[in-house]
């Protein structure tokens, strides 16, 4: 794994291509041998969490996970969806698929539905008249200083999409 901080490492097959720029096409048993690699040949040292990120959905990807960490004492599963009705369906079925295997279910983040940013590490663009973008970010972040310094402590903070309304909190009530 490449080492993020000391205690936090990651591993992608994206480190293991010659052209990581390129798409991996890997059909049942290719991602089955590869997950395989990354669970059992890749040394992990000691771990207190192992986050394995997945693609949505209930196929070969959770299934090899699984069957690969079988006894390894899995506590649990956290599911992680985005606020659009498409991906809490895929939610469902992931919840009832831990629930069929064995595995609890942690709980569930609804990811990308809001974003939270410092105003000073914003990025400013202005459209100019023959519609070009063009980067006042130096600008603007000066006549703020300048202008109303107090500003640059506040958070801006924007919906990414539109919340689910808590789709993703009345799963979490279900499953108790």
């Amino acid at each position: 794994p490449v080492y993020v901080e000391y205690n936090l490492a990651v591993m992608s097959i994206g480190f293991r291509l010659d052209h990581p720029d390129k798409p991996v096409i890997l059909r049942g048993p290719g991602k089955t041998a590869e997950i395989k690699k990354f669970l059992k040949d890749v040394y992990w040292d000691e771990l207190d969490f192992l986050i394995v990120d997945t693609p949505p959905g209930t196929s070969d990807e959770q299934i090899t996970v699984i069957n690969s960490l079988g006894a390894a004492n899995v506590d649990g599963a956290i599911i992680v969806t985005t606020p659009q009705q498409v991906s809490l369906i895929d939610v469902k079925k992931g919840v009832d698929f831990c629930k069929q295997i064995g595995v609890k279910v942690l709980g569930v983040v609804e990811n990308m539905s809001g974003l939270s940013q410092p105003i000073a590490n914003l990025k400013f663009t202005k459209i100019t008249d023959n519609g070009e973008m063009k980067d006042v970010t130096e600008w603007t972040l000066e006549y703020m200083r300048e202008k109303a310094p107090e500003m640059l402590n506040f958070i801006a903070c924007s919906e990414v999409f539109d919340s689910s309304g808590g789709g993703a909190i009345k799963m979490c009530n279900e499953m108790e």
